[in-house]
């Protein structure tokens, strides 16, 4: 049996990682796009990130595919905050795609990656005064609001200037204190909450005032989402309570802004979903709002994360127990094990036979093992192993803990070029040596 057919001996979820273009393996070698992975890594050394663009273009396109087959328009704005390399938000923009900030630094970053402040959707609880004056100043395209302090300092900017400024309401459904794969929950730092009574005090409030113009209901109530009808459930509340609120205010709030939340495209794809079971419903539960509305999306693990891998190399094994451990240098540092990652991992040469094992990391913290773990034949101390669905929020997360933040490369086809040169030790130090007054 060829190699790259032996992976169909394991689950569904690890066969779609491994048999799927552009990330696959040929003749038991793993190749991302036309590159074989030692092609990258001899030249970057480990741990690496890399990205394929004809992935990241392809979960692209299949969103903006659905997005044009609903009854109301959809705008797309990309989550700078699943991955803050420049290159990949260069990608983003040439697509046709629009962006959402959270901080100045994201903010800063997309314009330099050439998106217009037109662009752009900015969220976060809490805003620093100075990057709410520059994002009213420049007229970014939404603004959305988490806090009645927050909404007069928007509107006493708006009215000095002398026009209203665009902004969004967050509003939180009711979910539950503690949701399965929700996001807050009640009483959070995020936005307000529709069943105690504050978003709609929020919403009357904003549409009171003359410096802002209330164009947005926004709500992010999910992460990591593969249920439609879970997230569909959770989306409910929310166009109920705009229905309601806009009788009571008498005027229609045009765009509904649902954040992201969906979990990544070849996991919901290989348990049998696609993301129009999210979105064709939806379209059609907010067409029957009636009147003209628009919806605005901002998703980033759907787009980034099964469009990148990290390889790392084995730096020794062990047995403690009954466990059988891989100890390497792809670390927490870089792949943060939270509650909500979807890491898989491979050798990158695969091997005849089969073994499980725990992969954990060199560093001196209780990090963890490493989900989804197995490998194809013997492995052992050197050899090198695929982490398969690093794309989002591991770059963007990286510490300068144990380590430096990886080299990233990105594939194009045949040839790879660098988007983040690894710094080495003497380079920190010396930088952090000029620091000092």
């Amino acid at each position: 049996m060829p190699w790259s057919r032996s992976v169909l001996r394991f689950p569904p979820r690890r066969q779609i990682l491994l048999a799927s273009r552009p990330f696959r393996y040929r003749h038991g070698r793993f190749w991302i796009e036309g590159v074989p992975w030692e092609g990258v890594v001899e030249s970057l050394g480990t741990p690496v990130l890399i990205y394929s663009r004809e992935r990241l273009l392809s979960n692209i396109a299949s969103l903006e595919k659905t997005a044009k087959a609903l009854p109301i328009p959809v705008r797309i704005h990309a989550a700078l905050k699943a991955c803050t390399l420049p290159g990949i938000a260069t990608i983003l923009r040439e697509a046709g795609l629009g962006v959402e900030v959270m901080s100045e630094f994201e903010y800063q970053l997309s314009r330099k990656a050439g998106f217009t402040p037109g662009q752009m959707v900015v969220n976060a609880p809490a805003k620093a005064r100075a990057f709410l004056d520059r994002a009213v100043a420049e007229k970014v395209a939404l603004l959305n609001v988490e806090s009645e302090e927050e909404l007069e300092v928007i509107d006493a900017l708006g009215r000095r200037i002398g026009a209203p400024v665009r902004i969004g309401v967050r509003v939180n459904p009711p979910l539950g204190r503690e949701p399965p794969r929700g996001f807050g929950g009640r009483g959070s730092k995020f936005g307000f909450d529709i069943d105690s009574g504050d978003a709609r005090r929020a919403v009357k409030r904003a549409a009171s005032l003359p410096g802002v113009e209330l164009m947005a209901i926004h709500c992010h109530a999910w992460t990591r989402q593969y249920a439609p009808r879970r997230y569909l459930a959770g989306v409910r509340p929310v166009l109920r309570f705009l229905a309601e609120v806009e009788r009571e205010i008498d005027r229609r709030i045009p765009w509904i802004d649902l954040g992201g939340g969906f979990g990544s495209r070849n996991l919901l794809e290989a348990s049998g979903r696609r993301i129009a079971d999210f979105l064709g419903p939806l379209g059609e539960e907010i067409r029957g709002l009636g009147g003209h509305r628009e919806l605005l999306l901002e998703p980033g693990r759907y787009l980034l994360n099964d469009a990148a891998v990290c390889i790392g190399q084995v730096l020794t094994r062990k047995r403690n127990a009954r466990r059988h451990w891989v100890l390497t240098d792809a670390g927490s540092h870089i792949l943060p094990l939270r509650d909500n990652v979807e890491y898989y991992a491979a050798p990158a040469q695969l091997n005849r036979g089969s073994q499980r094992f725990c992969i954990g990391d060199a560093l001196c913290i209780p990090s963890g093992v490493l989900p989804g773990s197995f490998a194809l034949g013997e492995i052992r101390s050197g050899d090198s192993l695929v982490i398969f669905n690093c794309g989002a929020y591991t770059f963007s997360l990286a510490q300068h803990f144990g380590g430096l933040a990886p080299a990233v490369a990105l594939v194009e086809g045949d040839t790879w070029r660098l988007l983040f040169r690894r710094r080495s030790p003497d380079e920190w130090l010396r930088w952090i040596e000029d620091q000092r007054p």
